[in-house]
């Protein structure tokens, strides 16, 4: 019978399997077969159910302590382990399993990717004998940079900021080519996921009075007029164009995410002059005119340079004669390894994961050439602009603003 339960888990039958399982646990009480125990964790596993997996797992090595030695049950502990946050508990059992089955290098990668996810200590020696390990492994899945900028992050840590600097910048330099045509990201996923880096939530939070300052920037700088249309390019929830909405007749709101221009549509309900457009400003024109378009905190989510070329010719082509365009919020790429520099020697104060999260935004941000944007600009020949509010953040990223005025 427990062939058929694997049968229907190898189909992605979990229903069926979880049904047939502890049928055969039922009628086997109370001398349940450990096997079915364990497809039953498994199963609680694929169905994201990590509590009550290792809830089962501790039931059986209440009973049978031994079964810590076996590969499928540890597999399943220590992910769920893993998955819900604790990985000093999923990094012992990896660094067992992998005591178990030598051969699968997997479980050594997984050892590095708890101690940094969980701020677990990690020293460049360890960590270079985990990497000699890994070695084939590493190259086999094109891992490479990834474990040279873990090296980098360490050194960093431990005060060596030359020897980081040198072993990082290379892959960064390559990361941020404004040349390449096609966007790469050297986001370090394989050992530490990341929430979304950009967008108006993330940057302000709760934060109204930064809202409303910069909204009073915005609208100094657009020179709104209640007769204006506006466009807000990349809106996500609406927190500019409510206030847009305040000051003009008539407002749109354009997000490439259609999940986020569904937020916007219920955040913004009782707002009757705002419309709701799905777009990716990238890939296509707006299919409208305005005389006033705003797109804040867009750039640095785009991937290559010819993505932002497509924005600008886009941008320009929704604009009547006379209307103004802000582009606000971009990162200048003259800055981007004064950022690194800064990332790094900030590194011995904080935690690991820390420095790693602040590499992967550095690593996955959109940076601007400013005299190629210039240059692009002035082969449209469709009007004048200025480089404006030219700052420099905690980070050390230089940012700044981007004003087209049409002919």
């Amino acid at each position: 019978m427990l062939v058929g339960v694997v049968n229907l888990l190898n189909e992605g039958n979990l229903a069926g399997a979880e049904q047939e399982v502890r049928q055969l646990i039922a009628d086997a009480n109370p001398n349940v077969p450990i096997d079915a125990l364990i497809l039953l964790a498994e199963i609680h596993r694929q169905k994201g159910e990590f509590v009550q997996a290792v809830e089962v797992i501790h039931h059986i090595l209440n009973q049978h302590a031994a079964y810590l030695d076996n590969a499928q049950l540890c597999r399943i502990l220590a992910f769920s382990y893993k998955s819900l946050g604790k990985y000093e508990e999923a990094e012992k059992i990896y660094r067992r399993l992998a005591a178990i089955v030598p051969e699968d290098l997997s479980s050594l990668a997984s050892v590095i990717e708890c101690k940094i996810a969980g701020n677990l200590t990690l020293s460049l020696t360890e960590f270079d004998s985990l990497s000699a390990q890994l070695k084939d492994y590493i190259h086999e899945l094109g891992l490479d940079h990834n474990y040279k900028k873990i090296r980098a992050y360490l050194l960093a840590r431990s005060g060596r900021i030359g020897e980081a600097l040198e072993e990082y910048l290379p892959a960064f330099r390559e990361s941020i080519s404004p040349h390449k045509e096609k966007g790469e990201w050297y986001g370090l996923n394989h050992v530490l996921s990341s929430d979304s880096i950009l967008g108006q939530s993330q940057r302000f939070g709760s934060n109204l009075v930064a809202v409303d300052k910069e909204f009073a920037y915005i609208r100094k700088t657009l020179r709104l007029a209640k007769a204006d249309s506006v466009v807000d390019v990349g809106g996500a929830g609406g927190l500019f164009a409510e206030r847009l909405s305040k000051y003009v007749e008539k407002v749109t709101l354009t997000d490439r995410s259609p999940e986020l221009v569904a937020a916007a549509q219920n955040n913004l309900k009782s707002s009757m002059n705002i419309n709701f457009m799905v777009s990716d400003i990238t890939s296509q024109g707006l299919g409208l005119t305005f005389d006033k378009i705003l797109m804040s905190s867009v750039t640095p989510a785009f991937k290559s340079q010819p993505a932002l070329q497509a924005a600008i010719h886009n941008l320009v082509s929704a604009l009547n004669p006379g209307g103004r365009c802000l582009v606000s919020n971009n990162y200048d790429i003259s800055s981007a390894e004064m950022s690194v520099k800064h990332a790094f020697e900030k590194a011995a104060q904080e935690p690991l994961r820390w420095l790693y999260k602040t590499m992967f935004i550095a690593e996955n941000v959109f940076w601007i050439d400013i005299p190629l944007l210039e240059s692009m600009i002035r082969e449209l020949d469709v009007g004048s602009f200025k480089i404006l509010n030219m700052r420099l953040g905690q980070d050390k990223r230089r940012m700044f603003d981007l004003l087209i005025t049409k002919y």
